[in-house]
């Protein structure tokens, strides 16, 4: 016997149960120690340790922007546009379950608690054939608690006064740290990391096999805006049945409604009314040009003050798109890129703008920063971790179907002058910054799920290896000038 995968549930900020993990986990956790040694002894003295450092990663199918949500702490369904520089302090927990044949297999037999993670790395790929679609996310921290017991992350929000106090839903066991008894693991409030006995205190009630309640005092006020996320262990058993693998995304079937056209807006009308985070497309069908609305449940009318939008909406029908199953997977067959002159920076396209691209047989991108910590004297764990410039990269490898596409391309990516515009000939150069879209489709139906968007991408005219028995590919570098990826959920 062994643990399986299929015994370990993850979960991020106690909210996002994470879907269609593929491999997940801190791996090795790097301690720094410095081994001391002194004159006249055969034997070296001891060993001296610093901060801990781990990094902790999740790969997985999901393509909704699911993982993007919690990474930026903000709502699925609501938020239709991510940029990951603005990702926050994230908490995880590793649930283990005893196994399927277990008396209670939902349970949860022990878990791991790693809290205050900071975003350092994002990396999507897409391929033709067998090939998933995936993302990864990196994460960079300095903590990792194991218990056997459960591993609780209640969240609340601050209340704008100093002195306000936290009691823990469940006792919490007891840990100890640093010479240090404390009952919670790590706290964080907004973007500050709490130091236990400087930025807040606990009254511990009765003890009972190691765990106690817990009520929390914080020193400081917290703006009603930010929220506070305590990580703590518990002998309260939770439990995760089959059922929390949801398998409903914000997208799918459709129903009709009509809509007014107007110089700047546009008002769509629904017998039926609709359904809060409801995604209206304007056209004829899943092609139609895209509207993201926040609805008001059962409202019959919606007006999207949007020039954009009704400036290319063709009035002839309206679509709703209503919850559907997410897919297990997406493969090539559903990803579309598009590549086009350089889009206007802090400004969000309706839809995928450019020119779609024949022969495309791969396509990354990554999103990175180096991760700087702060310490200080007297803390056992860094007292901030952030980053200063994002830096985004990727390729796409194209299989140009003749010698003329050959050239297309490297007129598009290493021209001199005018974008777009077709030479005699064509150098490397520096090239011109291009509009970057890579957007995935539901399987089902068509629709889109997300877009990566690179506004700025700067692409290397690529080289080539003929190979005998080998058909031509040509892989193209690029990088955004700013540093700049935006993910959308439509």
């Amino acid at each position: 016997m062994a643990v399986k995968g299929g015994q370990i549930i993850h979960v991020a900020n106690d909210q996002v149960l994470l879907d269609r993990l593929q491999t997940a986990g801190p791996g090795n956790v790097n301690i720094p120690r410095e081994t001391v040694y002194e004159l006249g002894n055969y034997r070296s003295v001891a060993q001296v340790s610093g901060v801990p450092d781990l990094s902790f990663s999740l790969e997985s199918f999901d393509v909704t922007p699911e993982m993007e949500a919690f990474l930026l702490r903000k709502p699925v369904g609501t938020t239709h546009s991510y940029d990951l520089a603005t990702a926050k302090y994230v908490n995880l927990k590793s649930a283990f379950k005893p196994g399927l044949n277990a008396a209670a297999p939902y349970d949860v037999a022990g878990s791991a608690s790693i809290p205050c993670l900071r975003l350092e790395q994002m990396s999507y790929a897409f391929g033709v054939g067998t090939t998933n679609a995936r993302q990864t996310a990196t994460l960079r921290g300095d903590t990792l608690y194991y218990s056997n017991g459960s591993t609780y992350i209640q969240e609340v929000n601050g209340s704008g006064t100093a002195g306000q106090t936290i009691t823990l839903d469940e006792d919490a066991y007891g840990l100890m740290e640093g010479g240090q008894l404390r009952y919670t693991l790590a706290i964080t409030a907004g973007e500050k990391r709490l130091t236990y006995g400087v930025d807040y205190t606990e009254a511990v009630g009765t003890v009972t096999a190691g765990a106690a309640s817990v009520t929390i005092t914080l020193l400081d006020a917290v703006a009603a805006t930010d929220v506070i996320a305590v990580s703590y262990h518990s002998p309260a058993v939770e439990s995760f049945p089959q059922s929390v693998h949801a398998l409903v995304s914000g997208v799918g079937t459709t129903s009709t409604a009509s809509a007014s056209i107007g110089a700047t807006s546009v008002t769509v009308t629904s017998s039926t009314g609709f359904t809060a985070g409801a995604t209206i497309i304007l056209g004829s069908g899943p092609t139609g040009e895209l509207a993201v609305v926040s609805a008001v449940p059962d409202a019959t009318h919606l007006t999207l003050a949007s020039a954009l939008v009704a400036a290319h909406a063709s009035g002839t029908a309206v679509s709703v798109y209503a919850p559907t199953t997410k897919p297990a997977a997406v493969r090539g067959k559903d990803i579309d890129v598009y590549i086009g002159p350089a889009h206007p920076v802090g400004t969000a396209p309706a839809t995928a703008i450019g020119t779609w691209r024949h022969g495309v047989q791969s396509a990354n991108a990554d999103w990175r920063v180096t991760i700087q910590n702060d310490e200080e004297m007297g803390n056992s764990h860094y007292v901030d971790s952030d980053f200063d410039v994002p830096q985004v990269s990727g390729s796409i490898t194209f299989r140009p179907r003749d010698v003329a596409a050959i050239m297309a391309l490297v007129n598009d990516f290493g021209n001199n002058s005018d974008a777009l515009t077709t030479h005699r000939a064509a150098g490397v150069g520096d090239g011109v910054t291009l509009d970057l879209q890579i957007a995935i489709r539901n399987p089902a139906d068509g629709r889109v799920l997300k877009r990566i968007h690179v506004p700025d991408a700067r692409f290397t005219v690529p080289g080539y290896q003929g190979r005998v028995q080998q058909k031509l590919d040509l892989q193209v570098q690029f990088q955004s000038d700013q540093g700049l990826l935006y993910v959308y959920d439509s």
